[in-house]
């Protein structure tokens, strides 16, 4: 029994632009490695906007609690003052 092979569109063979999937594979590489660095460090330091209620923070290394799953949004949750706090991949150093 022959399988169906419809050749795909253009549409379908790229995603659109603007989609949550649509990010160069070099920028991943380098949320990656973040990632694997701080996993073998055990410390993160925060890299934050001025816009950033936690501000006052920027520049401080603090240890790792945990760290979500490697995505462009990863969850990083630090121990500030020995409260757990979430941050982004994009707000650590």
């Amino acid at each position: 029994m022959p399988l169906n092979t419809t050749p795909l569109t253009n549409t379908q063979n790229f995603p659109k632009p603007g989609n949550r999937y649509t990010f160069k594979i070099p920028h991943m590489k380098k949320i990656f490695q973040r990632i694997d660095r701080i996993r073998g460090s055990g410390s993160a330091t925060l890299n934050l906007e001025r816009s950033s209620p936690y501000y006052h923070l920027n520049g401080r290394r603090f240890p790792v609690h945990s760290i979500g799953t490697p995505d462009i949004k990863c969850r990083i949750t630090l121990m500030v003052d020995g409260q757990p706090m979430d941050f982004t991949i994009e707000q650590i150093l």
